[in-house]
Protein backbone atom coordinates (compact mmCIF):
# COMPACT_ATOMS: atom_id res chain seq x y z
CA UNK A 1 0.00 0.00 0.00
CA UNK A 2 1.09 3.60 -0.47
CA UNK A 3 3.20 5.07 2.31
CA UNK A 4 2.42 8.48 3.75
CA UNK A 5 4.57 11.20 5.29
CA UNK A 6 3.11 14.06 7.28
CA UNK A 7 4.53 17.46 8.13
CA UNK A 8 2.21 19.50 10.33
CA UNK A 9 2.01 23.26 10.53
CA UNK A 10 -0.36 25.55 12.38
CA UNK A 11 -1.65 29.09 12.40
CA UNK A 12 -3.75 30.44 15.22
CA UNK A 13 -6.97 30.29 13.25
CA UNK A 14 -6.32 27.17 11.19
CA UNK A 15 -5.29 23.58 11.55
CA UNK A 16 -3.17 22.99 8.46
CA UNK A 17 -2.87 19.30 7.76
CA UNK A 18 -0.93 17.92 6.11
CA UNK A 19 1.80 18.14 3.64
CA UNK A 20 1.48 14.53 2.60
CA UNK A 21 3.39 12.51 0.05
CA UNK A 22 2.45 9.03 -1.13
CA UNK A 23 4.42 6.45 -3.02
CA UNK A 24 2.71 5.08 -6.11
CA UNK A 25 3.20 4.98 -9.85
CA UNK A 26 5.39 7.64 -11.35
CA UNK A 27 3.40 10.49 -12.88
CA UNK A 28 4.27 12.88 -15.69
CA UNK A 29 4.51 16.65 -15.44
CA UNK A 30 1.87 19.07 -16.59
CA UNK A 31 -1.79 18.53 -17.37
CA UNK A 32 -1.74 15.17 -19.13
CA UNK A 33 -4.34 13.73 -21.49
CA UNK A 34 -6.42 12.19 -18.69
CA UNK A 35 -6.61 15.50 -16.86
CA UNK A 36 -7.58 17.38 -20.02
CA UNK A 37 -10.48 14.94 -20.32
CA UNK A 38 -11.61 15.88 -16.81
CA UNK A 39 -11.51 19.62 -17.41
CA UNK A 40 -12.99 19.73 -20.91
CA UNK A 41 -15.80 22.05 -21.89
CA UNK A 42 -18.43 19.41 -21.09
CA UNK A 43 -17.89 19.52 -17.34
CA UNK A 44 -20.57 17.66 -15.35
CA UNK A 45 -23.27 19.43 -13.44
CA UNK A 46 -22.75 19.48 -9.67
CA UNK A 47 -24.64 16.89 -7.62
CA UNK A 48 -28.04 17.83 -6.21
CA UNK A 49 -27.97 19.58 -2.86
CA UNK A 50 -30.41 21.11 -0.44
CA UNK A 51 -31.56 24.62 -1.30
CA UNK A 52 -28.82 27.16 -0.63
CA UNK A 53 -26.18 24.66 0.49
CA UNK A 54 -24.21 24.83 -2.75
CA UNK A 55 -24.17 28.62 -2.74
CA UNK A 56 -21.54 30.68 -0.94
CA UNK A 57 -23.52 33.90 -0.98
CA UNK A 58 -24.91 33.40 2.55
CA UNK A 59 -21.52 32.98 4.22
CA UNK A 60 -19.91 35.89 6.06
CA UNK A 61 -16.51 34.33 5.34
CA UNK A 62 -16.90 34.95 1.63
CA UNK A 63 -17.57 38.66 2.14
CA UNK A 64 -13.82 39.18 2.48
CA UNK A 65 -12.14 41.14 -0.30
CA UNK A 66 -10.01 39.55 -2.99
CA UNK A 67 -6.72 41.04 -1.84
CA UNK A 68 -7.30 39.86 1.73
CA UNK A 69 -8.13 36.32 0.68
CA UNK A 70 -5.17 36.13 -1.67
CA UNK A 71 -2.86 37.26 1.12
CA UNK A 72 -4.34 34.55 3.33
CA UNK A 73 -3.81 31.91 0.61
CA UNK A 74 -0.36 32.99 -0.58
CA UNK A 75 1.86 30.95 1.80
CA UNK A 76 0.11 27.77 0.75
CA UNK A 77 0.33 28.47 -2.96
CA UNK A 78 4.07 28.79 -2.48
CA UNK A 79 4.24 25.37 -0.84
CA UNK A 80 3.49 23.45 -4.04
CA UNK A 81 6.67 22.79 -6.04
CA UNK A 82 4.95 21.58 -9.21
CA UNK A 83 1.59 21.15 -10.88
CA UNK A 84 -0.94 20.20 -11.77
CA UNK A 85 -2.60 21.13 -8.48
CA UNK A 86 -6.29 20.56 -7.78
CA UNK A 87 -8.01 23.21 -5.68
CA UNK A 88 -11.15 21.57 -4.31
CA UNK A 89 -13.58 24.23 -3.15
CA UNK A 90 -11.89 26.69 -5.48
CA UNK A 91 -14.52 29.43 -5.18
CA UNK A 92 -13.93 32.23 -7.71
CA UNK A 93 -10.36 31.11 -8.39
CA UNK A 94 -8.19 33.25 -6.11
CA UNK A 95 -5.88 30.38 -5.17
CA UNK A 96 -5.71 29.36 -8.82
CA UNK A 97 -4.59 32.93 -9.62
CA UNK A 98 -1.73 32.55 -7.17
CA UNK A 99 -0.69 29.22 -8.66
CA UNK A 100 -0.74 30.69 -12.16
CA UNK A 101 1.40 33.61 -11.00
CA UNK A 102 3.98 31.01 -9.89
CA UNK A 103 3.85 29.12 -13.18
CA UNK A 104 2.00 26.17 -11.68
CA UNK A 105 -0.92 24.60 -13.53
CA UNK A 106 -4.10 24.46 -11.46
CA UNK A 107 -7.55 22.96 -11.80
CA UNK A 108 -10.52 24.20 -9.77
CA UNK A 109 -13.32 22.01 -8.46
CA UNK A 110 -16.37 23.50 -6.76
CA UNK A 111 -19.89 22.40 -5.91
CA UNK A 112 -21.27 25.87 -6.68
CA UNK A 113 -21.80 26.32 -10.45
CA UNK A 114 -21.56 30.09 -10.08
CA UNK A 115 -18.06 29.71 -8.62
CA UNK A 116 -17.05 27.35 -11.43
CA UNK A 117 -18.15 29.91 -14.00
CA UNK A 118 -16.31 32.70 -12.19
CA UNK A 119 -13.09 30.66 -12.07
CA UNK A 120 -13.44 29.96 -15.80
CA UNK A 121 -14.04 33.66 -16.43
CA UNK A 122 -10.68 34.33 -14.78
CA UNK A 123 -9.09 31.98 -17.32
CA UNK A 124 -8.81 28.82 -15.22
CA UNK A 125 -9.72 25.22 -15.87
CA UNK A 126 -12.59 24.44 -13.52
CA UNK A 127 -15.23 21.75 -13.16
CA UNK A 128 -18.28 21.18 -11.00
CA UNK A 129 -17.83 18.48 -8.38
CA UNK A 130 -17.99 17.55 -4.73
CA UNK A 131 -16.05 15.63 -2.07
CA UNK A 132 -16.25 12.43 -4.16
CA UNK A 133 -14.83 13.90 -7.37
CA UNK A 134 -11.15 13.28 -6.63
CA UNK A 135 -11.75 9.55 -6.35
CA UNK A 136 -12.59 9.50 -10.07
CA UNK A 137 -9.23 11.07 -11.05
CA UNK A 138 -6.51 8.52 -10.23
CA UNK A 139 -2.95 9.85 -10.11
CA UNK A 140 -3.97 13.06 -11.87
CA UNK A 141 -2.26 15.61 -9.61
CA UNK A 142 1.07 16.47 -8.07
CA UNK A 143 -0.74 18.55 -5.46
CA UNK A 144 -4.17 18.93 -3.88
CA UNK A 145 -5.32 21.95 -1.88
CA UNK A 146 -8.32 21.62 0.45
CA UNK A 147 -8.89 25.00 2.05
CA UNK A 148 -11.79 25.10 4.49
CA UNK A 149 -13.61 22.25 2.82
CA UNK A 150 -13.54 19.37 5.28
CA UNK A 151 -15.58 21.17 7.95
CA UNK A 152 -18.46 21.27 5.47
CA UNK A 153 -18.61 17.46 5.55
CA UNK A 154 -19.83 14.81 7.96
CA UNK A 155 -17.34 12.19 9.09
CA UNK A 156 -18.06 9.56 6.44
CA UNK A 157 -17.89 12.22 3.73
CA UNK A 158 -14.58 13.51 5.11
CA UNK A 159 -13.08 10.02 4.95
CA UNK A 160 -14.33 9.67 1.38
CA UNK A 161 -12.70 13.00 0.53
CA UNK A 162 -9.33 12.03 2.00
CA UNK A 163 -9.41 8.61 0.37
CA UNK A 164 -10.17 10.31 -2.93
CA UNK A 165 -7.23 12.68 -2.44
CA UNK A 166 -4.98 9.69 -1.84
CA UNK A 167 -6.22 8.16 -5.09
CA UNK A 168 -5.74 11.37 -7.07
CA UNK A 169 -2.18 12.13 -5.92
CA UNK A 170 0.85 11.08 -7.94
CA UNK A 171 4.16 9.86 -6.57
CA UNK A 172 5.43 12.22 -3.86
CA UNK A 173 2.37 14.42 -4.35
CA UNK A 174 1.47 16.97 -1.72
CA UNK A 175 -1.89 17.36 0.00
CA UNK A 176 -2.59 20.46 2.08
CA UNK A 177 -5.69 20.45 4.28
CA UNK A 178 -6.69 23.69 6.01
CA UNK A 179 -9.53 23.91 8.48
CA UNK A 180 -10.53 26.11 11.44
CA UNK A 181 -8.37 25.39 14.48
CA UNK A 182 -10.71 24.04 17.15
CA UNK A 183 -8.03 24.64 19.81
CA UNK A 184 -8.53 28.38 19.29
CA UNK A 185 -11.22 29.72 21.62
CA UNK A 186 -12.26 32.39 19.12
CA UNK A 187 -12.98 29.65 16.60
CA UNK A 188 -14.90 27.47 19.08
CA UNK A 189 -17.02 30.28 20.50
CA UNK A 190 -17.93 32.20 17.40
CA UNK A 191 -15.91 32.10 14.22
CA UNK A 192 -16.71 28.53 13.26
CA UNK A 193 -20.45 29.19 13.25
CA UNK A 194 -20.35 32.23 10.95
CA UNK A 195 -20.77 29.89 7.99
CA UNK A 196 -24.17 28.23 7.87
CA UNK A 197 -22.80 25.30 5.87
CA UNK A 198 -20.26 24.20 8.50
CA UNK A 199 -21.24 20.73 9.76
CA UNK A 200 -18.60 19.81 12.32
CA UNK A 201 -15.05 20.71 13.38
CA UNK A 202 -12.01 18.54 12.68
CA UNK A 203 -9.45 19.02 15.48
CA UNK A 204 -5.81 18.30 14.66
CA UNK A 205 -5.77 15.05 16.61
CA UNK A 206 -8.76 13.72 14.67
CA UNK A 207 -7.25 14.65 11.32
CA UNK A 208 -3.97 13.00 12.27
CA UNK A 209 -5.86 9.80 13.07
CA UNK A 210 -7.92 9.87 9.88
CA UNK A 211 -4.84 10.44 7.73
CA UNK A 212 -2.70 7.85 9.46
CA UNK A 213 -5.42 5.21 8.98
CA UNK A 214 -5.86 5.73 5.24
Amino acid sequence: PPSWRMKLCRRADETNLPRIAHAGKEGSRGIDRRLRDYVGVSAPEPPPSASGQASQRFSLFHDANEAGLKGWHAPYAGAFPAGPVADLGCGPGYFLDLLRDRGIAGVGIDIDPAMVEEARRRGHEAIAGNHATLSTMPEAFNGIHLSHVIEHLWGDEAIELLEGAKTALRTNGMLIVRTPNWANANVRHGGFWLDHTHKRPYPKELLEKLLSDL
